[in-house]
This record gives structure tokens, C-alpha cells and sequence, in this order.
């Protein structure tokens, strides 16, 4: 486990060197995550004890809910008199993002499909005509 939160680190120190080092808005911590992301994105090895690591961090996920809830629980006036326009914002930001989504994704799917492709949907068999 010890390999597992060194790895870890390592991509943190990574992540806060390329912070400073090019004068990055993002916090260093953010870009080792990135970085981190992007090492098991491209399938290359980490250590096995990296799975128990992440295992362990799972466990204790919850935890970081508490100062969430804290905070709720401590801005409860402010909850009371805006919650019912808090409400209402983010249902209507989370249908505009959703919205976003589906425009992007159907325009992208557009403008990526293969040649043909209109006259092969719908038909068996993978698109071949038999």
C-alpha cells in the first residue's frame, strides 16, 4: 500500500511542479489527477498495491460528505429564504446542460459517422445487404 500512496504523490508533486513551473490557474493537486487520469487512461502498469489503496479510499468516501453536510446545516437561514430559487436554478441549469449535451453529442455523431451510414442503418446484420 505503501507503493500504492507514493504513486500518489508522485502525481500530486507532478501535478504542483507543472502548477508553479508554468503559472497555471489550476491547483497542482487537480493537474496530478489529470495526469494520473491520463496514466491509467493509456493502459500503462502501476503498482498492484494501487488497487488496495484506492479500495481503502473508497471505503472512507462518505467522509467527505460531513463538511458538506456542516455547511447545510450552518447556512440553514440562507436555505430557507432562497432555497425554493436555488431550487428552481438548478433544475433549469442541469436541463440547459443536459440540452448542451444532446446538441453536441448528435452534432458530433454527425459530423463523425462513416460514409453511408444513413443506408445502412436499420438493416440487419451489421449493415450488410445479403
Amino acid at each position: 500500500m505503501i507503493r500504492g500512496l507514493f504513486f500518489i504523490f508522485a502525481f500530486q508533486l507532478a501535478g504542483s511542479v507543472l502548477a508553479v513551473f508554468f503559472s497555471l490557474p489550476v491547483p497542482g493537486p487537480v493537474i496530478g489527477m489529470g495526469l494520473l487520469l491520463c496514466w491509467l487512461g493509456l493502459g500503462i502498469p502501476t503498482p498492484e498495491s494501487l488497487d488496495a489503496l484506492a479500495e481503502t479510499f473508497l471505503r472512507f468516501l462518505p467522509l467527505l460528505f460531513v463538511p458538506a453536510a456542516v455547511g447545510v446545516i450552518r447556512y440553514k437561514d440562507e436555505l430557507a429564504a432562497f432555497g425554493p430559487s436555488l431550487l428552481v436554478i438548478i433544475v433549469i441549469s442541469t436541463l440547459a446542460g443536459l440540452l448542451a449535451t444532446v446538441i453536441c453529442f448528435t452534432l458530433v455523431a454527425r459530423f463523425t459517422a462513416p460514409p453511408n451510414a444513413d443506408e445502412t442503418r436499420g438493416l440487419p446484420h451489421g449493415g450488410k445487404r445479403l
